[in-house]
C-alpha cells in the first residue's frame, strides 16, 4: 500500500486495544461462570472491555479447557503518552503493537493498576490472570483506490475498520472472492479489476466509517481523557 499510495498510511484513532488470554482453569469457578457461553461487555466512560470464549489447547472445546480471549480499549494521546505504550521492555519503539510477553514492565504494572481502580471485579480477576497481555494502537485506514493496473490492494491493506466492527477478516474473504468471481468473468486482469474494485471500495468504506462511529461513541463521549472513576 505504501509503494501504490505512500500519501496514504494507518492513523492513531487515539486508544489502544490491551489484549490478552485466560485458561478457564485459572479462574475461580464463580469468575469463570460469568464468562462462559456468553459475550461479555462491560462499558463505562470512555472505554469498554469485552470477552469471549476460544478454543484452548490443541482446540480444545471442552469446558474447563477452553480460554478467554478479551479486549479493552483505553484512551491514549499520541504525543505524550502513546510512545511509552508501544516501547517494549527491551526499549524498542514498536510502529503499532507490542506481542505477548514484550509490554514494558511499567506499562503492565499501570494497566494492571487501572485495571484495578475502574473496572468491575469479574473483569479485575479475569486481567489478573493474564499471564502475558499485549497491546495494539487502534488504526484508522481509507483508500481512494484497490485496483492499479493488475494489482489489487485487498484486506486490511486498503481498509482498516475498527476491531468494534469484527469485520476484517470478512471484509478480506469478500475482497478476494469477489475477485476470483471478477478474474473468471474477465479474461484480462485489468478489466477484472477495474469491474471489481467499485463494490469492494464501498464495503470498505462502510466499514471504515461504521467502525469510526462506533469507537467515537465508546471513547469519547466525555471528551478524550481517561476516565478515573468521577464524571
Amino acid at each position: 500500500m505504501s509503494v501504490l499510495l505512500p500519501s496514504y498510511t494507518p492513523q492513531y484513532a487515539g486508544y489502544v486495544g490491551y489484549r490478552g488470554l485466560v485458561n478457564e482453569w485459572d479462574l475461580d469457578p464463580e469468575t469463570a461462570a460469568i464468562f462462559t457461553e456468553r459475550f461479555v461487555f462491560y462499558q463505562f466512560p470512555n472505554s469498554h472491555i469485552l470477552q469471549y470464549v476460544i478454543p484452548g489447547e490443541n482446540e480444545s472445546l471442552v469446558p474447563g479447557e477452553r480460554r478467554f480471549n478479551w479486549v479493552w480499549y483505553v484512551n491514549y494521546d499520541e504525543t505524550t503518552e502513546l510512545p511509552q505504550i508501544l516501547t517494549d521492555k527491551h526499549g524498542k519503539r514498536r510502529d503499532f503493537s507490542v506481542p505477548p510477553g514484550l509490554i514494558a514492565p511499567s506499562v503492565e504494572q499501570a494497566m494492571r493498576s487501572y485495571a484495578n481502580r475502574v473496572l468491575v471485579a469479574p473483569f479485575q480477576k479475569l486481567i489478573a490472570a493474564t499471564k502475558e497481555p499485549f497491546v495494539q494502537a487502534i488504526l484508522d485506514l481509507g483508500v481512494p483506490q484497490m485496483a492499479f493496473d493488475r494489482v489489487a490492494l485487498v484486506g486490511d491493506a486498503a481498509f482498516i475498520p475498527r476491531p468494534h466492527t469484527a469485520a476484517s477478516t470478512s471484509k478480506a474473504a469478500a475482497n478476494a472472492i469477489a475477485l476470483v468471481d471478477a478474474l473468471i468473468d474477465h479474461q484480462d486482469v485489468s478489466e477484472a479489476l477495474s469491474a471489481w474494485e467499485g463494490d469492494q471500495l464501498a464495503l470498505g468504506m462502510r466499514l471504515w466509517k461504521h467502525g469510526q462511529a462506533l469507537g467515537e461513541q465508546s471513547q469519547f463521549i466525555y471528551g478524550t481523557e481517561r476516565w478515573e472513576g468521577e464524571l
